[in-house]
This record gives structure tokens, C-alpha cells and sequence, in this order.
């Protein structure tokens, strides 16, 4: 079953669809970068019609800048956790326990009165000794 209601999504998975046919792939890991590329190519240099000659990226910011309040953060190009392909469970485990600690104790939370979650607990700790 394709989507049919949605004309840019069904010309993406037709595309892909040719790309899978047409191409030859070694490996997981060869086809995994074939599709990364294919989408990275599709999303900032392919304009489409239906987006008046812009590419999605393109379009996407035009959208946000008239209209920020429907979007959780800025479109950029960096690379995010959302598109991020990770190598292994380790790396996933290592990268969550960094962000976990840059987090909890280098980040400043204004609700916490400006301090970090680590410092605050301690504060807090201190402040609560039965005494």
C-alpha cells in the first residue's frame, strides 16, 4: 500500500523505490549510506514543484520564519540525534551517558534558581538535614 493522499511522500517512496531496484549494495552498511545520501540530496538540492522550485529544506524555513510557533526548534542542517545513525550499542549507551552528565552537571536550569540538577539536589540535600 503507498500513501496516495500525500503527492510529495509518494513521489519520495517512488524514488526510493528506484534507488533500491537499480542500485547493487555490498552490505548493510552500503545501502544504510546510499539512503542517508539520498535523503540529504533530496531534502536540500532536488526543488520540487509543489514547493514553488524550493527544496523541503528550503521550504521548511520559509515556514518556520512566518510561522515559529508550530515547531518544537529551528530546521538547521546539523545532524541530530533524530537523524543520527548510530554504529553500535555501546555507542548509543556512551553518547546518552555524555549528554547525561553534561545535563545533570554542567547545565544551568533557571527553575532550579540557575543551578545545575546535581548541584540543586545537593543544595537541597543540605538544606533538609534533620538536625
Amino acid at each position: 500500500r503507498t500513501p496516495r493522499t500525500n503527492g510529495m511522500v509518494e513521489r519520495f517512496n517512488g524514488r526510493i523505490s528506484d534507488v533500491l531496484r537499480t542500485h547493487h549494495f555490498h552490505s548493510g552498511e552500503d545501502l544504510e549510506q546510499t539512503l542517508l545520501r539520498y535523503v540529504q540530496l533530496y531534502n536540500h538540492h532536488l526543488p520540487q514543484s509543489a514547493l514553488q522550485s524550493k527544496t523541503p529544506m528550503q521550504a521548511m524555513r520559509g515556514w518556520y520564519d512566518s510561522h515559529p510557533h508550530l515547531f518544537l526548534r529551528k530546521p538547521d542542517d546539523r545532524a541530530g540525534l533524530g537523524s543520527y545513525v548510530f554504529a553500535s550499542l555501546h555507542e548509543v549507551r556512551r553518547m546518552t551517558e555524555d549528554w547525561r552528565q553534561r545535563h545533570n552537571h554542567q547545565r544551568l536550569h533557571p527553575a532550579l534558581g540557575g543551578l545545575s540538577p546535581a548541584a540543586y539536589a545537593m543544595a537541597s540535600s543540605i538544606t533538609s538535614t534533620p538536625g
